[in-house]
């Protein structure tokens, strides 16, 4: 968490719709792997959009 606190506000508001709805799946299909994959996506999306120069 302390490292997500490091963004901007803005890029945090973004964040917020996957921090209600990745506990949800995670608790729905009673596992964590669900969670990990959609973290990873979001992650990935996110550095793309950094290495690409498109933020």
């Amino acid at each position: 968490m302390l490292f997500h606190a490091a963004f901007p506000w803005q890029v945090l508001l973004t964040l917020v719709p996957i921090t209600l709805l990745l506990p949800y799946v995670v608790q729905r299909r009673r596992s964590t792997w669900a969670g990990i994959v959609i973290h990873a996506g979001f992650g990935a999306m996110g550095f793309l959009v950094l290495a690409f120069g498109l933020a």
